[in-house]
């Protein structure tokens, strides 16, 4: 378990249990991590054929008693990227990949929500991570994903084919092999991460990625209800003073402005060493992925010109969407550093610039 001061401790399980509540009344209200990724889960479900009945792992029925804690292979690091849809998630998670030894799963979570057809909750949450990190992995799910190319390591898709029974031999191995756990996600909220840090300790290590909603939503073509973006950011703070050093955020504007810098200190903190410099492996993606000429589009694409990506929305978004979102998600904005725009002449004008200041105003990576 993670050492915490003894003064902090008992305020913090008190903390902890607000934060749960809080975590189950944003889960239950919010829509939007879910709803909004209609046309990527269309391609997800039209890829693994579950409407064709793909076998997937069972979840623990509501009110089940957790699993016995099992520790994670000797020497591994579990890695859980936490973000919101269309942030960037699929691009910073495969720089993180690259990390030499790792074992990456796209999206774990999509696959035991649609199995069961139940909406995922923090102890489903809580569970896939550590199962995960344990490698207690399901033969189903293990075929369904090594057949889709959803199991990967620095060098890309691993166990990728049609035999069943060497998916899964493969797929285990592999996992039990690795140094490095690495788990993308956009369906887990900020506050259900307390109890997954008591529970994993301080092997894990958290980055959070957020993203101008006004960007997200400028993808989806989607004019949000209600925000629930401002949970998640108010959170971030009060996890990181729970658990010092085991939570970086990262604003994918900062990460696209300044790709090398963001990089060496998510670097830093994910080694632990506060004056390593950006790896071989990681400086070759960067300048391989965010090249000009090889920029693309798409909802999994990781090339792009990082430069016009930070801000390209702006050409695409219409009056009524960006109006919508600005209305909606007005506090986010804010608390990100961003200027609203007001008018689609403003948005489309580059002379009106995004950020209020040209400092970063919400990356904030804790190097040790």
């Amino acid at each position: 378990m993670m050492m915490v001061p003894r003064p902090v401790r008992h305020f913090g399980q008190l903390l902890i249990a607000l934060l749960f509540l809080l975590g189950i009344k944003t889960w239950s209200n919010s829509s939007f991590e879910v709803t909004q990724e209609k046309g990527r889960d269309a391609i997800l479900r039209k890829s693994t054929n579950l409407s064709g009945g793909a076998s997937l792992p069972r979840a623990p029925p509501e009110g089940a008693a957790p699993p016995a804690p099992t520790s994670p292979p000797a020497g591994s690091t579990v890695l859980v990227l936490s973000s919101v849809g269309r942030s960037g998630s699929s691009f910073l998670a495969e720089l993180l990949s690259q990390r030499p030894n790792t074992f990456y799963s796209f999206e774990p979570m999509h696959y035991y929500e649609k199995s069961t057809r139940m909406a995922l909750s923090p102890r489903l949450a809580w569970d896939i991570v550590e199962a995960l990190s344990s490698c207690r992995l399901e033969e189903h799910w293990l075929r369904t994903t090594a057949r889709r190319g959803l199991l990967r390591s620095e060098a890309g898709a691993i166990c990728q084919t049609t035999d069943a029974e060497l998916a899964v031999s493969c797929g285990g191995e592999s996992c039990r092999n690795r140094s490095h756990l690495l788990v993308k996600t956009i369906r887990m909220r900020v506050s259900w991460l307390p109890e997954l840090l008591l529970r994993l300790g301080p092997g894990l290590r958290v980055v959070h990625l957020v993203r101008d909603p006004r960007a997200s939503f400028s993808r989806i073509l989607h004019i949000p209800r209600k925000c629930s973006f401002p949970q998640d950011l108010f959170m971030v703070d009060t996890v990181k003073k729970l658990f010092p050093g085991a939570m970086a955020s990262v604003k994918y504007e900062d990460l696209c402005l300044d790709a090398e810098g963001v990089a060496t200190d998510l670097w830093r903190f994910i080694s632990g060493d506060s004056t390593a410099a950006l790896p071989p492996s990681w400086a070759r993606y960067i300048q391989v992925h965010t090249a000009p000429s090889k920029a693309g589009r798409g909802a999994y694409n990781t090339w792009r010109d990082s430069q016009k990506e930070a801000e390209q929305w702006r050409q695409e978004i219409d009056e009524d969407l960006l109006l919508g979102v600005e209305k909606s998600c007005g506090q986010v904005i804010e608390l990100l550093g961003h200027n609203k725009f007001h008018s689609l002449a403003n948005a489309r004008n580059w002379s009106f610039p995004l950020r209020r200041t040209p400092r970063a105003l919400y990356s904030h990576i804790d190097v040790p």
